[in-house]
């Protein structure tokens, strides 16, 4: 760790930046860094640069061309953020925070600074996403430095009081926690998990399932152990202790167990050095006239779990419980007033844990994480595209155009815009979310017929066996390629209607079946929806 002074000589019409307190200068500007930092980071160039001030908070924008509009929705949503974080975890380590515009399409979160691509700064959502998360690390990463000797903890706890807390304020927390859990699942439960006390940077998909998905849920299941009170506390303290210090898991189980004044090395132990999740099972259930006796099993060795249920009654009252759960299989008995209706697990996902089946929607991610995925071509028009698919990723390749093949692969991709052979592929009956109608394609009601530069795709349950099957409507072989790439960033999503030029004028994922992981003793009553309590 450095203190440092710079003297920078650049150009009069440059703007210079870098994490220390400007100290005046003209042609050559000079910065100072009172408090120690890892390293010194700089960037100069001919910017247009914007600034604003406001309750002691200071933000800048600094874009390649004049654009005011989107530097007053930049510094608007910094200074919003920065007094946020600041109320909720302590005073902001540094001057100023600045977004960089870079014509390079990089998401680079620096001390005091962010580069972000042209492209992406104009992407509507970044302002509500990316850019709060940047802003955030400034207290977890470059407040607080990692411990480079341990695990990386700062994007699980970034991710969990950014990207999480900003859906849970929305009231589809627990929407953002299954997605986590199908990421994991889809590319990391297999061959290519790891404790997350190995957790060191994102460099593929595992890796982020592992160190953001796995490492917010650590922190969710510890609010949840020491309560919101409790869990604020120790954050401000772990702050207030470690700012301009490196930091390990170690400092934060400490500040943890002074807030809630418990032992909490088992949590540690448990959720940092054992890779894997829960798999859990509903058995034995039985509704009586004024309760619910019922059994949960573990499989494998038994996890220390604090396991959510949610009972709801006739006339559709519902009690939540957090139930103990350390042995393979364990019986419960929840009593009401009136006659249960139905018992639900952990049905605001709070959990992290391997998903039951039909908990979780047909989404692209499923294939892309798959082990093994079989390309058919839906004429002799895309026989070559499928050859090359299966020549750049080495778990594809091509079979025959049946679909009682599905029954062998698990994974089908399907090219071209061939809907009849498509329909013979996919599980369509009624209930579904989709149907094939009068030569176009119905999805949750919206209309989508054929046209030139638009492509349908979607990915649902295959017709036979248990695999899924995702299809590329593309009317040309050329554009297949360009169209799986562009895929793969909707990941979450269980359809998608792109234009082959870029843009897509549709997406979104299916529902996924009511009462997944429980049991309705009386049809027709719903379950209550639970409430997303923001930490701030």
């Amino acid at each position: 760790r450095h203190r440092f002074t710079v003297n920078i000589e650049a150009p009069v019409d440059w703007r210079v930046l870098t994490q220390g307190a400007p100290a005046g200068g003209e042609r050559v500007r000079r910065f100072v860094a009172d408090n120690p930092q890892q390293g010194i980071y700089l960037v100069a160039g001919p910017w247009h640069g914007y600034q604003r001030t406001a309750t002691g908070a200071r933000a800048g924008v600094m874009l390649l061309d004049d654009d005011e509009s989107l530097a007053d929705k930049y510094l608007d949503a910094a200074l919003h953020d920065i007094r946020g974080y600041s109320d909720a975890i302590g005073p902001y380590p540094y001057d100023a925070f600045t977004l960089v515009e870079n014509r390079r399409q990089t998401g680079w979160g620096m001390p005091a600074f962010t580069l972000l691509g042209s492209r992406i700064i104009r992407l509507p959502f970044i302002v509500h996403t990316s850019f709060p998360h940047e802003i955030l690390h400034n207290w977890w990463g470059n407040g607080v430095f990692v411990d480079r000797r341990g695990a990386n903890w700062s994007e699980g706890l970034t991710t969990y009081l950014s990207d999480h807390l900003s859906r849970e304020r929305r009231g589809v927390g627990y929407e953002y926690r299954r997605d986590a859990l199908i990421s994991w699942q889809d590319f990391a439960s297999r061959d290519e998990d790891f404790p997350l006390s190995e957790f060191v940077g994102r460099h593929d998909r595992a890796t982020q399932a592992v160190g953001y998905g796995k490492g917010m849920f650590f922190f969710h299941m510890l609010r949840r152990e020491v309560g919101d009170e409790s869990f604020m506390s120790a954050l401000r303290t772990f702050y207030q202790r470690h700012r301009y210090r490196f930091a390990g898991y170690d400092d934060i189980r400490q500040a943890f167990e002074t807030a809630c004044n418990c032992e909490l090395g088992w949590f540690f132990d448990q959720w940092l050095e054992r890779a894997g999740a829960p798999r859990l099972q509903l058995e034995n259930v039985r509704a009586g006239r004024d309760e619910v006796v019922f059994s949960l099993r573990q499989f494998g060795m038994p996890w220390r779990l604090g396991v959510p249920v949610r009972v709801t009654d006739v006339d559709g009252n519902s009690f939540e419980t957090t139930l103990r759960a350390d042995r393979v299989l364990q019986d419960y008995t929840i009593e009401l007033e009136k006659s249960p209706a139905r018992i639900d697990i952990d049905p605001g996902f709070d959990l992290f844990r391997q998903l039951m089946p039909g908990e979780r929607p047909a989404t692209f991610s499923r294939v892309f994480g798959a082990k093994s995925v079989g390309v058919v071509p839906l004429g002799d028009a895309f026989a070559d595209a499928a050859a090359n698919l299966a020549s750049r990723h080495a778990s594809w390749h091509v079979v025959d155009d049946d679909p009682a093949a599905s029954r062998r692969v698990e994974t089908v991709l399907l090219i071209g815009d061939d809907r009849k052979a498509a329909r013979q592929w996919l599980s369509v009956s009624p209930g579904k979310p989709y149907r094939f109608e009068d030569g176009a394609l119905i999805i949750e009601d919206a209309r989508w017929v054929d046209r030139p530069g638009r492509v349908v795709t979607l990915v649902d349950s295959a017709a036979h066996g248990n695999g899924v099957v995702m299809w590329v409507g593309a009317t040309r072989g050329r554009d297949v390629d360009g169209l799986i790439a562009r895929l793969s960033h909707y990941g979450r999503s269980s359809y998608a209607v792109l234009d082959t030029g870029g843009g897509a004028a549709a997406s979104g994922q299916w529902n996924s079946r009511d009462n997944a992981f429980g049991r309705v003793f009386v049809p027709g009553v719903v379950m209550a929806p639970g409430e997303e309590n923001p930490l701030f």
